[in-house]
């Protein structure tokens, strides 16, 4: 224990600094539904990687202080077993295709989930925190570093993770469903 609490993260993200950073962090995750914007900013943070450029060290810094790769990594191949698992309840495999078979194909898919990751998180970290001073990006990291901030960081991706599982698993269900609709 740091002695941190949750007043503590809640006087970060209080503060001129975190309330910023809360509105670039929406603003980027808006901006990269854009294809043209989402294009840019990997075009960017695949040139901060190939130039070793401090800054995306520091920003490799933040994601592996939250453990954003592997949080993330985590989330997709659970959201896909739960698609898996919803186009099964609803028939979609005939009964044939096993827990275990299910857990296989997700687990083959980890490879390309990983790049596919790793791909996303540089290129919102560089969006994102663009604007952000060195100081600033260092700031939030100490934030994270915490004890409370590491709980925070948690309960967020376990909340994302609940959600997403089950939206996952419906359209699961509702795939299987039209799959059968076309097939009569």
């Amino acid at each position: 224990q740091d002695g941190s609490s949750l007043s503590d993260v809640e006087a970060f993200f209080g503060s001129a600094v975190g309330q910023n950073i809360l509105s670039l962090e929406v603003e980027a995750r808006r901006a990269m539904l854009d294809e043209a914007t989402k294009d840019a900013a990997e075009l960017t943070a695949q040139r901060m990687v190939e130039d070793q450029d401090p800054r995306m060290d520091l920003l490799q810094r933040f994601a592996e202080v939250n453990d954003l790769l592997e949080m993330n990594v985590a989330g997709a191949l659970t959201s896909n077993l739960a698609f898996y698992k919803g186009l099964a309840a609803e028939g979609a495999f005939g009964g044939e295709l096993t827990e275990d078979q299910m857990l296989s194909e997700v687990w083959n898919q980890e490879p390309q989930v990983r790049a596919d990751s790793e791909k996303w998180l540089n290129s919102f970290m560089a969006l994102a925190y663009q604007p952000l001073s060195d100081d600033e990006v260092r700031a939030y990291i100490a934030s994270s570093e915490t004890a409370a901030g590491q709980r925070l960081n948690t309960v967020i991706f376990a909340a994302f993770d609940e959600t997403f599982r089950q939206v996952s698993y419906d359209l699961g269900r509702a795939a299987a469903r039209q799959m059968r609709g076309n097939d009569i």
